[in-house]
């Protein structure tokens, strides 16, 4: 706020030394100014609100974009998520959790990726299980900053 206060107020001291002859001048000038103040703290509220959710620059989670009908099982679904997760391993680009599949089925987890899809696109996450029975993998990758964006979304620091 400090910069767009330093741009407002000398334009406003500016315009009352000019206009400062006549009372209708002071007060036009006044009425300017406070405008003038209106307008940095709106822009200001703006930006403030423009920047909730981010967690890096371009990832933004828009829990919006899943319809309403879904936002409940979505919820249910990121619980249970978190409480399945039994190790978690880091890529080069995100990070890849190993699932209890008795707790958290992969067609949940599958369930899961789809919503997740709606409401953070940057966010590749793929299903692998291993050969034979082996343990289930959830990889979650993407650009620079999503490996803080998982381990906040899924308490994992």
């Amino acid at each position: 706020m400090t910069a767009r206060k330093d741009l407002v107020y000398p334009i406003a001291r500016r315009l009352r030394r000019r206009l400062s002859h006549s009372t209708s001048c002071r007060i036009a000038c006044l009425l300017l100014a406070v405008l003038g103040i209106e307008w940095v703290l709106t822009n200001e509220k703006v930006l403030a609100q423009q920047s909730v959710g981010k967690t890096a620059p371009g990832l933004t989670s828009n829990l919006e974009a899943i319809p309403p009908e879904q936002r409940g099982r979505y919820t249910q679904l990121t619980d249970s998520l978190r409480h399945a997760i039994q190790q978690k391993r880091e890529l080069p680009d995100g990070y890849a959790v190993r699932l209890d599949t008795s707790l958290f089925p992969i067609e949940q987890a599958l369930e899961w990726i789809k919503l997740e899809q709606m409401c953070c696109p940057f966010l590749d996450a793929q299903v692998r299980w291993q050969i034979e029975n082996g343990p289930v993998w959830l990889e979650m990758k993407g650009p620079i900053g999503v490996k803080d964006f998982i381990l906040d979304e899924f308490a994992l620091r």
